[in-house]
């Protein structure tokens, strides 16, 4: 209820897969669970991505869970392991080819690019990405047809330059449950506001729970704004929504949407400002009253 979660991933392939757990209710919550001793014991592609994924993030983070402005940074604010993500790709080409499944080694390539291995010591940039974009390239044949290939292509190969960010249509649900198209409000509004949110993001929701006093004055000024949704599960949407009372046109894309990728969604809030040209308006707000001096 708090939209506070942690996740366990897992992966389907064809078959049979299973998953093993013990769940404890915790008294003082009614729709809370503590889960433990998760485990695979069927499915071969659930098991593979468990089974390298440990491998590779251990060789990839050395078995510590590191933020990206705490370890390994030099005086100038800039990481100085290449000798480790060297070793990590000397190890992933090793155990490769013990990995069966194309959507599995896909999987595995993005979960280790979002480490700081990857990434500036704001964990927004990458770096010396190559590798990752050549592994992902073999598989690409074979992910053509799945129903995430889009996500994946957009995510490894279409990665618009940073601070360049182009407007590309989506179509998503909205909280009544039907369908609104990004161009259809862009165009009927002078600027819209694209805020990218989830659920146990603190300072999103407090955002959102202070702002509203302010929408109605935005609004009468020709300004839209329409928050959209990230959760991994729709239900925190849903609850957390009815909960903050928003107000405005609060719309759902998921954890894994391309549009992630296509705007650059790294943290949260990210706020996207498009008059309607669609051209992005760089203008930086801390309140929606900020927002009434647009012309």
């Amino acid at each position: 209820p708090t939209g506070i979660s942690s996740a366990f991933y897992f992966i389907l392939g064809s078959g049979k897969t299973t998953i093993s757990f013990t769940a404890t209710k915790n008294s003082n919550e009614d729709l809370r669970y503590s889960f433990k001793n998760l485990q695979i014991s069927e499915g071969r592609a659930a098991m593979e991505y468990d089974k390298y994924k440990r491998i590779l993030f251990k060789e990839a983070t050395e078995g510590v869970t590191f933020k990206a402005d705490s370890l390994y940074l030099d005086s100038l604010d800039k990481y100085v392991f290449p000798d480790r993500r060297r070793r990590f790709e000397k190890r992933y080409l090793e155990i490769e080819d013990s990995v069966n499944n194309a959507y599995v080694k896909a999987k595995l390539l993005e979960d280790i690019s979002k480490t700081p291995l990857y990434k500036d010591a704001k964990g927004s940039l990458y770096q010396d990405f190559e590798f990752i974009i050549n592994r992902f390239r073999q598989y690409e044949p074979v992910l053509s047809l799945h129903t995430d290939y889009a996500y994946f292509k957009s995510y490894f190969v279409f990665r618009p330059e940073k601070n360049k960010i182009l407007f590309k249509d989506y179509t998503l649900e909205s909280i009544q449950k039907d369908s609104k198209t990004l161009s259809a409000i862009i165009a009927a509004h002078k600027y819209t506001v694209l805020y990218f949110w989830w659920s146990g993001c603190s300072p999103c929701r407090g955002f959102i729970q202070r702002e509203q006093k302010n929408y109605p004055i935005l609004r009468s000024k020709g300004i839209a704004f329409v928050s959209i949704n990230t959760d991994q599960i729709k239900w925190n949407w849903y609850h957390i929504s009815k909960s903050d009372k928003i107000s405005w046109t609060n719309l759902y894309a998921g954890s894994v949407s391309p549009i992630l990728s296509d705007y650059q969604i790294e943290s949260y809030p990210t706020k996207i400002i498009f008059n309607n040209k669609f051209e992005p308006v760089d203008i930086k707000f801390n309140s929606l009253a900020d927002l009434f001096k647009l012309k």
